[in-house]
């Protein structure tokens, strides 16, 4: 975990949205996972990049029977299709234009069921986007850049996944501009947001997620570094969170400043994710109570 993100070359690459153009980046190497053969239809300059390894969460003896029953309904997750992603394998969110009027989402997914509005792609993947973006997305499927061409933002993403994990269940790369930034520290009620954010989550018999925020090397004091605090304490004080046992982990989990950035470390322990998991199966089932 003392990977060192080279920011420097970051910036060289343009920064958020840029495409990648510019001076060469080499990601650091990490294991293969769900997201990379999606991210190669998924087109450049996307400022936010989400996967998730569906086949993964599925298959584990943990989680598995309550992430099936949640794909067999529609996600709650922003730009998420509206199609059952039960037979799904795996899913990639790009946003694009994040915190201007043009935002926008394209979904890319391998396997399940394509709805009527979904562009096929082959090899049993399909994307969702609005009209304007099917070009760009059949261009990658051509071979044309993608993200996955994208050293700049393949840096973000290698950024807080352990160099020696072997899968993800979750990850996220983020280069945010002034845009992005300010409309991210909006909704998390903080002064400001870093410019760069990488995502790491894996789910074992425990649950560990590590967060990385930067905005430049060797710098001062980021502005943003109070507020990471209190979106946690935030995060932590939510009854839907309290309810599921997840509070204290929330509370406990360390925040590192670091000469790349800072570093947050959470792990659900295996007995209290069991229980977690079967608190979320009961208060689902639960019937809900009229309102007086």
């Amino acid at each position: 975990m003392k990977v060192a993100l080279p920011l420097a070359a970051l910036a060289a690459c343009g920064g958020a949205g840029s495409g990648g153009a510019g001076a060469a980046v080499n990601p650091p190497e990490r294991a293969v996972t769900a997201g990379d053969a999606l991210l190669a239809q998924l087109p450049i300059g996307a400022d936010v990049v989400v996967e998730i390894d569906l086949a993964r969460l599925r298959a584990n003896p943990v989680v598995g029977a309550l992430a099936t029953e949640l794909l067999v309904g529609t996600p709650d997750v922003p730009g998420a299709p509206a199609a059952p992603l039960g037979g799904a394998s795996a899913v990639a969110f790009g946003a694009y234009h994040v915190g201007t009027p043009a935002a926008g989402t394209i979904t890319i997914v391998a396997g399940g069921t394509p709805p009527p509005e979904a562009i096929e792609l082959g090899g049993d993947r399909w994307a969702l986007a609005v009209e304007g973006d099917t070009a760009a997305i059949l261009a990658t499927d051509a071979g044309g850049p993608s993200a996955a061409s994208d050293a700049a933002l393949q840096t973000a993403r290698a950024w807080a996944m352990p160099a020696a994990a072997e899968g993800a269940s979750v990850r996220v790369a983020a280069r945010l501009g002034a845009d992005a930034r300010a409309g991210l520290a909006q909704a998390l009620g903080i002064e400001a947001a870093p410019a760069v954010v990488s995502v790491w989550g894996d789910v074992a018999d425990d649950l560990a997620v590590i967060v990385r925020l930067a905005d430049q090397p060797h710098g001062k004091s980021p502005r943003w570094l109070p507020g990471v605090a209190r979106a946690l304490a935030r995060a932590a004080s939510l009854p839907q969170v309290n309810a599921l046992g997840l509070s204290r982990p929330i509370h406990d989990a360390e925040v590192r400043r670091e000469k790349a950035g800072v570093t947050v470390t959470m792990i659900v322990a295996p007995g209290r994710l069991r229980r977690a998991v079967d608190r979320w199966r009961a208060l689902s089932r639960a019937p809900e109570v009229p309102a007086s």
